[in-house]
């Protein structure tokens, strides 16, 4: 009886990761906190957002700015100085402050959680916030920030925010040359709305940019997620060989 012999492709030994990780091993790292994210795309949305509500409510917080400044400067000066009237009047600046800024905390608040939940979904993890010593070690800290292609992309990704950041600032810039050296001859609150409307639409502009570039961002944070977790497909042909040979 002739022995019973197969061609084995030796490039299954390479060590290289190919196969696609099981949905356990993707349950397993989930819990160990390793998902895919990408914070850059957070903060693009988050100050697109900010932007996008100082547009809306820009003109009445200006309005109530005016009215706060003109009060304190016309009623709450005259007053006589007591310990009663210092502490009204820090009350009554608080609670416009406040009044103020709420929408923009109400804007950060709901976007930041809404970032969160359509990348990750809802986790809770208390083995990331354990203490390792690990994570303290400057030569292993060294060797994470400049020997692997995650640090030469963060690298590129910085040197791209600041050509996108810088482009469009030039070209909003450029673009309203004439309305910004009229300002010159405009009245100071005429003046102000120019200048508001030019950093909103910098900012937008900006915003927009760097929103592009988080989604490639992201993009790669998906495929170095996938590279990492995925199986080994020399360990699972000798698992399997060693099974075969067990059973025969």
């Amino acid at each position: 009886m002739k022995p019973l012999l197969r061609p084995v492709d030796l490039q299954y030994f390479a060590g290289e990761k190919t196969e696609r990780a099981t949905p356990k091993k993707r349950e397993d790292s989930r819990k160990k906190g390793q998902v895919v994210k990408s914070i850059d795309l957070s903060t693009a949305i988050s100050l697109f957002a900010f932007f996008l509500c100082l547009m809306v409510v820009g003109g009445s917080m200006g309005e109530k700015l005016t009215g706060m400044m003109t009060d304190v400067f016309t009623n709450r000066l005259h007053t006589s100085l007591s310990e009663e009237n210092v502490h009204s009047l820090f009350v009554h600046l608080a609670v416009q402050s406040a009044e103020m800024l709420a929408p923009f905390l109400l804007v950060a608040l709901v976007v930041g959680i809404a970032g969160q939940m359509l990348q990750v979904g809802f986790l809770f993890n208390p083995e990331a916030i354990q203490f390792k010593l690990e994570r303290i070690d400057p030569v292993k800290g060294f060797k994470r920030i400049y020997s692997s292609l995650r640090a030469i992309v963060e690298f590129l990704k910085s040197i791209l925010k600041i050509v996108i950041i810088g482009t469009i600032t030039f070209a909003v810039l450029w673009l309203n040359r004439e309305n910004i050296l009229a300002t010159v001859n405009k009245s100071l609150g005429d003046g102000l709305y120019t200048m508001a409307k030019v950093v909103l639409t910098m900012g937008l502009s900006a915003a927009i940019g760097l929103t592009i570039l988080a989604l490639l961002d992201y993009l790669y944070q998906k495929y170095d997620y996938e590279k990492k977790i995925c199986g080994c497909q020399s360990r699972i042909l000798k698992t399997s060989l060693k099974t075969r040979k067990a059973i025969l």
